[in-house]
């Protein structure tokens, strides 16, 4: 991904380039690779994407260095020949050449080799479109001792590593096959390049990413970041964002921050103008102090800025935790000392959510994306084996579909049953169930039909799986476009003033500012936000919005339902204060307590078999009794729902209650429509309106209809979430309580204009828009068509 390039003579009279920014599909090399006995010669080819904006010269690099997470940081490899390399571009091969020659030799603790430019004009192109692949092809002789490669197997669409010995040679470097020599070990750590790239079309912003393998994506089927690669390179491709990652194992701050010579070498070559850092964990696990690790973090956020970075990006510290079947599920998880509540993890967050008082200009706050009180908190998929997989199988057949890089875990919860392969979906086909999953390596063990099988989640309690990853990469991808705002322009020339919620960012007469001088807002209470993923907390008199989301701007709320919370609930045994189950005989309850997404929940297990009869099955959980209403209230009632574990016998749920009069008598209100086929793992929120036509309506019964056949056997978990009662015909942001009804005071938001008269848009978060003419001064904003604002703009009237 792509920058301004310009050519000079090098000292050996080849082309240099001076580069703005570099593209590359790997990461700084930090594994090695040698010789097996006859087998001397690697060959291999790896897949880059052109970026944003295109490129009009490509340019690979080569380095011998790799990187380790004690000191000396920095390793060098033994020196190696290059042999022949090539670059192929819609469906073209070119030869590289290394100052006019196919063959060159690199030096131990080579920085910086690079072969000539290669133009577009060489694959009968104007110019190389974003987008396109192009894929680099090398055959090297290899030194008995080892060498700097890229770390794994990489396995991206076209992607090849091969070790073999060179009497079984067929050159087919500068080729369009490929072929496999019959000896030849496959998938080895190969030394790929480093693509530069030059000359686009748009100017974007180089970024260099510092940090451990968590942050390089290890467990995410290692890319590109359009297919897998980490949650960084997930959320630096949705931003068209030129990525160089300097990672290793286990990498620690402390040595990061000393005086990594290469590493700065490599920075300058990038010409990278923006860093992000996720580091730091591995510090805290051995023992470092907050204090400690902040001091070490900021000598490297100091020698990032002596080396001309702009902008300076840190991560917050994910928690890490121990379980014995973390692999397939984030039950009985523990966290580790160094990360729990109050801990110096904590400290060490705080401190970078504070931008560490100017030494930062932005961060990201992962943990709220994927853990909840310093756990993994991760959506699993969950399915069946349609037919029986037998022991070496590659292919198996199963219910439901899981997603291309999805790692699998099969019967979880039986420990001795579990294959003992860690295997990864390459593909899935079918329109319908069941459906046909081709794995990455043979099944270790035989697996019978109607066996669970579920996605992994975190196989060691610090690396998760792909689907965290992309929750994270989604989390981070609001600080990725502000990154990308460094050197493309975001401004509307036509518009006096911008403000966007959803990136945190906003310009008056064409200058940046703070969101804050442009709008502020006055809320007698707290109140929650959305950011995509998940809900935060806001105190009095702060606008409500977070990365990724819109500014709430909602009237006064009461939630009468008293205790939503889950006050006074204690697993396994105690319900919520307040709460009544209304179980038939034959089924029993136990409970479970947490918090995701930012919102507490409790996990109701009813377990057992339901009476004979009809309706004798049905065991609805009321919130809250006897909550006063009267004839011709509108009602929204409201709540998060999820099947997080087994569903086995339930037949129907949704929201619903009793109305009672003055007489003591009730009847049924409406209620929602059956909730069970939109229901997953993950809450969601399920909301239902009504008008209260009963006469004489004195008060109202809050519940959730849970429904079985009877003489069933039942075993089903009900995840509920800070359920909502109000009188309003919609629903609006979750209100806590935790022992009376509770109110959201309204959002007073005043916007301060420029000097003049404005036509103020308003974009909000389905896509509409609201138009305020002739504005000017400070103006308190009017009742607005809908709740969420994605952006603010104004034009000169």
């Amino acid at each position: 991904m792509l920058g301004s390039i310009g050519f000079h003579l090098g000292a050996s009279g080849g082309w240099r380039s001076a580069f703005q920014n570099v593209a590359l599909r790997g990461q700084a090399h930090n594994a090695t690779a040698a010789r097996q006995g006859s087998k001397t010669r690697m060959k291999g080819i790896g897949r880059f994407v052109i970026g944003a904006g295109g490129a009009r010269v490509l340019q690979p690099v080569f380095s011998n260095i790799w990187f380790n997470g004690s000191q000396p940081r920095e390793r060098g490899g033994a020196a190696y020949t290059i042999r022949k390399a090539a670059m192929n571009y819609g469906g073209r091969t070119v030869p590289l050449l290394f100052d006019g020659a196919r063959s060159v030799r690199l030096s131990a603790g080579a920085v910086d080799l690079r072969a000539d430019p290669v133009m577009p004009a060489q694959f009968g192109v104007l110019r190389f479109a974003a987008g396109d692949p192009v894929f680099i092809r090398m055959s090297l002789d290899l030194p008995e001792t080892p060498i700097a490669a890229q770390a794994g197997a990489l396995g991206l669409t076209g992607e090849s590593q091969l070790l073999y010995n060179p009497a079984n040679e067929v050159d087919d470097i500068d080729a369009t096959s490929w072929s496999v020599p019959a000896d030849a070990d496959r998938g080895i750590n190969f030394p790929h390049a480093i693509l530069l790239a030059g000359e686009p079309d748009q100017p974007v912003t180089s970024l260099v990413a510092l940090g451990d393998d968590l942050l390089d994506g290890l467990a995410d089927v290692t890319g590109d970041g359009t297919d897998g690669g980490g949650w960084l390179r997930r959320a630096a491709a949705l931003a068209g964002l030129p990525v160089f990652l300097v990672t290793c194992a286990g990498d620690r701050a402390q040595f990061a921050a000393a005086a990594n010579l290469r590493t700065r070498q490599l920075l300058r070559m990038a010409g990278a103008q923006a860093a992000l850092l996720s580091i730091g964990q591995a510090d805290l696990r051995e023992g470092r102090s907050a204090s400690q690790l902040l001091a070490d973090l900021r000598n490297l956020w100091s020698a990032l800025r002596g080396e001309g970075i702009q902008r300076l990006v840190q991560a917050q510290l994910l928690a890490e935790t121990s379980a014995s079947d973390q692999n397939s599920s984030t039950a009985g998880q523990t966290t580790r000392p160094a990360f729990l509540p109050g801990s110096a993890r904590d400290d060490v967050n705080a401190s970078i959510a504070s931008l560490a008082s100017g030494a930062l200009d932005d961060q990201v706050d992962l943990a709220s994306a994927v853990q909840s009180l310093g756990k993994w908190d991760i959506p699993a998929f969950e399915t069946t084996l349609a037919s029986a997989a037998s022991a070496g199988s590659t292919t198996i057949s199963l219910n439901k579909a899981p997603e291309r890089g999805d790692f699998l875990a099969f019967e979880p919860g039986t420990p001795a049953n579990q294959d003992a392969t860690t295997v990864h979906v390459v593909s899935v086909s079918g329109s319908s169930s069941p459906f046909s999953v081709a794995l990455s390596t043979p099944l270790s063990k035989a697996h019978a039909a109607g066996v669970t099988v579920t996605s992994s989640l975190s196989a060691d309690g610090v690396h998760p799986q792909q689907q965290a990853h992309k929750r994270m990469a989604t989390k981070a991808a609001p600080a990725m476009r502000r990154l990308r705002g460094v050197a493309t322009p975001w401004i509307d020339p036509s518009r006096s003033f911008e403000i966007d919620f959803v990136n945190r960012r906003a310009q008056r007469g064409g200058s940046l500012v703070p969101v804050e001088a442009l709008v502020s807002c006055v809320r007698a209470s707290g109140g929650k936000a959305f950011d995509g993923l998940s809900w935060f907390d806001f105190s009095t008199d702060s606008l409500r919005y977070a990365d990724g989301g819109g500014l709430f701007i909602e009237p006064a709320a009461t939630n009468l339902i008293p205790n939503n919370s889950m006050a006074g609930g204690v697993a396994p045994s105690t319900k919520p204060t307040g709460w009544v189950l209304n179980l038939p005989s034959g089924l029993s309850a136990t409970y479970a307590y947490g918090v995701q997404s930012g919102i507490a929940f409790s996990d109701i297990r009813l377990a057992g078999t339901t009476p004979s009869g009809t309706g004798a099955g049905n065991a609805p959980i009321d919130f809250a009794l006897s909550l006063p209403v009267s004839t011709g209230d509108s009602i929204t009632h409201s709540a998060f729902l999820a099947l997080p574990g087994p569903v086995k016998g339930l037949s129907g749920l949704n929201l619903g209650g009793r109305v009672g009069n003055s007489a003591g008598t009730g009847v049924d209100f409406p209620a929602s429509p059956d909730l069970r086929s939109n229901l997953t793992a993950r809450m969601q929120r399920f909301s239902h309106s009504f008008v209260l036509s009963n006469a004489a309506t004195a008060s109202l019964h809050a519940r959730l209809n849970v429904s079985f056949p009877g003489s069933t056997a039942v075993d089903t978990t009900i995840r509920i979430g800070l359920p909502q009662l109000e009188k309003a015909g919609q629903t609006s942001s979750p209100i806590a309580t935790t022992g009376t009804a509770a109110t959201r005071a309204a959002d007073i938001v005043t916007l301060t204009l420029p000097a003049g008269r404005h036509d103020v848009t308003l974009l909000f978060d389905d896509g509409s828009v609201q138009t305020l003419p002739g504005l000017s001064g400070s103006r308190v904003l009017p009742a607005l068509n809908r709740r969420v604002i994605q952006s603010i703009s104004g034009a000169a009237s």
